[in-house]
């Protein structure tokens, strides 16, 4: 991203400083291109795109120790083809299965593991009550979030690093 660079610079921050990555992608019009049209193909793409991000993090911030991967919230609410459903629930998939290549091949310098969990089925709540209506998206194009989505975004990623086994030291400080 061209804005990391800029936001780690007015933090007073250098890339050697960085330990820890959070990372939440997705492929651009994937019903598009007819190599990732069906699952799994669209999965294991966005998969292979991911592992290419963590070997670009792990050359940009030499000390990163951890990266947390996280699938994309419900896209039920898309007017475009950006990202859609089922693309974004297929997501986790991603995340999953980059996870397990991870653990396979762990070593005890780097780690790559879950980070929040963003997918609902939409105004059906999951077990802990999450839902996502169309309200938590911009009206233009029904995938980014408003600033309600945003803020829903930002308590899950606050509980989820408040509370995990593997954030919560370093988070809360």
């Amino acid at each position: 991203d061209e804005h990391v660079p800029q936001r780690l610079s007015e933090a007073g921050l250098t890339n050697d400083q960085v330990q820890i990555a959070w990372l939440k992608t997705a492929i651009s019009s994937p019903g598009l291109d007819e190599e990732t049209m069906n699952f799994p193909d669209d999965a294991l793409k966005l998969k292979e795109y991911e592992k290419l991000i963590i070997d670009l993090l792990k050359e940009e911030f030499p000390n990163l120790k951890l990266v947390y991967v996280a699938g994309r919230s419900y896209a039920g609410c898309a007017k475009t083809n950006l990202n859609p459903e089922p693309y974004a629930y297929q997501s986790g998939f991603a995340a999953k299965w980059l996870i397990e290549d991870y653990i396979e091949n762990q070593d005890e310098q780097f780690w790559v593991g879950w980070g929040p969990y963003f997918w609902a089925d939409g105004t059906n709540p999951r077990g802990d009550g999450l839902t996502w209506s169309c309200s938590d998206y911009r009206d233009d194009d029904g995938t980014h979030p408003t600033q309600q989505g945003m803020e829903k975004a930002a308590d899950l990623l606050n509980e989820f690093f408040s509370n995990d086994i593997t954030s919560k030291d370093w988070y809360l400080g």
